[in-house]
């Protein structure tokens, strides 16, 4: 079992991998124009909203990527000095940077991997085609991260997180569309 002091160090190194995960995505907004509006916090991490002067399809895929870049590099510079200074708390911060980012990478709207197919799949398709591709990506992301998550959840008997994750993506997926449907309609 874990221990209270172990359970607050990995959320230590969790926040730490966000915090530089979401530098990332501020440095790459703030060197393209972008001017940060409103960072609140939500159920599966920030979100920063932001206003871009015109910003195109491909510099807002960019913006989406800075976090990605972040986190990548993160977890290769921990991992680095892990080896070099022989201390486990940075193979720690590595591994969370590491999760964060792979998780982030996912083909979901709620996830940086969603928003850049996006943002590219407008920039070179008409943009019903590739909302209908999106949404298509997105369920599929979802139920996949759910299923997936259930079977490890039943295999082993215990932690759920994958499965919560999966059913956190397609709770979004589902308001998402439905908020979608709304503005239609009003």
């Amino acid at each position: 079992m874990l221990s209270v002091c172990c359970v607050a160090d990995i959320f230590a190194y969790i926040a730490a991998a966000a915090a530089v995960h979401e530098l990332g995505h501020l440095v790459v907004l703030r060197s393209l124009g972008g001017r940060v509006t409103k960072i609140s916090f939500q159920a599966m991490g920030l979100k920063i909203d932001y206003r871009g002067n015109g910003m195109s399809y491909g510099a807002e895929a960019a913006a989406a990527a800075g976090g990605l870049i972040a986190g990548a590099a993160l977890t290769g510079i921990a991992c680095l000095l892990g080896r070099a200074f022989r201390w486990e708390g940075w193979y720690m911060l590595g591994g969370a940077s590491a999760v964060l980012t792979v998780f982030n990478m996912l083909p979901s709207s709620a996830m940086d991997g969603g928003r850049i197919i996006s943002m590219l799949m407008r920039r070179t398709a008409e943009l019903e085609k590739a909302e209908l591709i999106c949404t298509f990506l997105d369920g599929i992301t979802s139920l996949t991260v759910m299923a997936l998550g259930l079977a490890i959840w039943m295999y082993t008997g215990t932690n759920p997180t994958l499965f919560a994750a999966g059913v956190w993506l397609f709770a979004n997926f589902v308001l998402s569309k439905l908020s979608i449907r709304y503005k239609i309609t009003q």
